[in-house]
């Protein structure tokens, strides 16, 4: 995860690319994008890692587990992307 999108072993994803985030039937997540012809890629929870500037692995970040907090940022990201029109 950086400032402009997920990066990872074969998933490149700018915020904006990303068109929805959901908990699926299999205890898993699904991030939906149209970039992929399989419409997106999903994961099963507890399973994901993120490597923080030291190279360690990180599994929770404030007692959460990485994937809550990628589905809470997906979903920040893609509140801040759309503006109110006044």
């Amino acid at each position: 995860m950086r400032d402009e999108g997920l990066y990872g072993e074969g998933v490149f994803l700018l915020w904006h690319e990303i068109t929805g985030v959901s908990l699926t039937d299999a205890k898993g997540f699904q991030i939906r994008s149209g970039k992929y012809a399989s419409g997106g890629f999903g994961f099963y929870a507890g399973a994901s890692a993120l490597l923080d500037l030291t190279g360690e692995i990180v599994t929770r970040i404030d007692g959460y587990t990485v994937d809550y907090c990628l589905m809470n940022r997906i979903s920040y990201e893609s509140k801040r992307q759309v503006q109110p029109i006044y």
